[in-house]
């Protein structure tokens, strides 16, 4: 399931609590803020998928923030503008300011959801930028494996281990398909893989108290999911 990171910006309080709600249900992660200045401070030091914008916004209005967003923070985030104003001239201003996409007040939630995923296949291509198994989430973009929201601190080499059982899951990974995907066609001589396993084990168990992954021996390794 492709899950986002979206940050909306919506004063009216009414429409922005709607597309949380509906978001979520979608399996999306969401942040709403209600000013164009708390927005842009977010922007800067966290890391979204795709920005829902309006336009009519106290302090800083939408195509402001949408002007900073490119030229100050120099980010290529996708930009989904929703507002009332309507005219040529002001969808026109949207995308010279950096918009990606316009759509109109008053909108359906379904269209906003499949608008926010087009520009996410566009921006980042058909591989999604996250996967959640169970409690599990893996963060492709940032090599970043969580467990219920806590961060499991792992090598590279970890994380693609995990990765790889989480993408098969619930399926088996054999010995030798792991090490492929890590190190191609030519493995390292000592068992390297045992080693890694261990060590992602240990970084598991320290912060969840539970063994996510299972050992078929003479086979291979899969994901257990509580």
């Amino acid at each position: 399931m492709q899950s986002l990171s979206i940050l909306v910006v919506e004063d009216n309080r009414d429409i922005a609590e709607n597309l949380v709600n509906f978001l979520e249900d979608c399996g999306h992660e969401v942040d709403a803020i209600h000013s164009g200045n708390r927005a842009h401070q977010l922007l800067s030091i966290n890391q979204y998928d795709v920005l829902c914008l309006d336009v009519m916004l106290p302090g800083m209005d939408g195509f402001t923030l949408a002007r900073k967003v490119r030229n100050e923070l120099n980010l290529s985030i996708p930009i989904l503008f929703m507002t009332a104003r309507d005219t040529l001239e002001d969808k026109v201003e949207g995308f010279t300011f950096g918009g990606d996409d316009y759509l109109t007040k008053p909108f359906d939630l379904q269209e906003v959801e499949l608008r926010i995923s087009a520009l996410a296949r566009r921006a980042y291509g058909n591989v999604t930028n996250r996967l959640l198994v169970g409690q599990w989430r893996i963060e492709f973009s940032r090599l970043q494996l969580f467990h219920r929201d806590e961060a499991i601190k792992t090598t590279q080499t970890g994380f693609n281990i995990f990765k790889q059982l989480a993408l098969n899951y619930p399926n088996l990974v054999s010995r030798q398909a792991l090490e492929r995907s890590l190190w191609g066609e030519l493995p390292p001589a000592s068992d390297a893989l045992r080693s890694h396993i261990f060590a992602l084990r240990k970084a598991i168990r320290e912060a969840t108290t539970h063994d996510a992954i299972e050992t078929v021996h003479g086979l291979g390794f899969r994901l257990v999911v509580e």
